[in-house]
């Protein structure tokens, strides 16, 4: 059978529309977009230190929300070694440390009805001696202690999002807010984290004292 010109070209038209639509879709999946900060609640400290241990992030605090079912406040357990790993409804949160830049990995369990539209990291824990915070690239230097800071970096994930990180809750030593460590980083899915999904990101962690 043959195609009239007009035919033609418009198959043409919309085939390369639907590559370049497809193209675009993979590219834009699973990444990070744009770090932002805001002022948020001040934490006054003593001092910061660069050196974080896993023990100091076992007890901090976790939040999650979801597309379609009520928020999940957890607790980071105690540790296996260098490694710790939070269950909760649709989710599997692992912090594998090894020096001032621990790794995170979040992963869609599978369960239904639990698609993830954010995760908070709070620096709190639940004992006063064990509290760390995020140390940001810039300023540098930055908060006497920590040294040069640096973003959360995206090391791999899968789905169909982007993830936008907030700093928040300012450290202050001394009552001067250091505008590089925060005590609070919320990551916000563009569309719901859903099953099959994971993220996996570093940050820059500081003890707290």
């Amino acid at each position: 059978m043959k195609l009239n010109r007009h035919l033609r070209s418009s198959l043409t038209v919309a085939a390369t529309a639907t590559a370049n639509l497809l193209v675009v879709g993979t590219v834009l999946a699973a990444g990070i977009g744009v770090v932002a900060a805001s002022p948020g609640v001040s934490y006054a400290v003593q001092g910061t230190a660069q050196v974080t241990a896993v023990a100091n992030i076992v007890g901090s605090r976790v939040e999650v929300s979801y597309a379609a079912a009520p928020g999940f406040i957890g607790f980071f357990p105690a540790a296996m070694g260098t490694s710790t790993t939070l269950t909760g409804p649709g989710f599997r949160l692992t912090c594998d440390h090894a020096g001032a830049t621990p790794v995170f990995t979040l992963t869609h369990s599978g369960q239904a009805g639990f698609d993830l539209t954010e995760v908070r990291l709070i620096g709190l824990s639940v004992t006063s001696a064990k509290k760390y915070c995020f140390d940001r690239t810039l300023p540098n230097p930055g908060t006497a202690g920590s040294l040069t800071g640096a973003d959360i970096a995206y090391l791999g994930g899968a789905g169909a999002w982007m993830v936008g990180p907030e700093y928040s809750n300012r450290v202050t030593i001394g009552g001067v807010a250091m505008n590089d460590t925060y005590m609070k980083l919320r990551l916000r899915f563009s569309v719901p984290f859903v099953p099959n999904n994971y993220l996996r990101f570093s940050l820059d962690t500081d003890r707290i004292y």
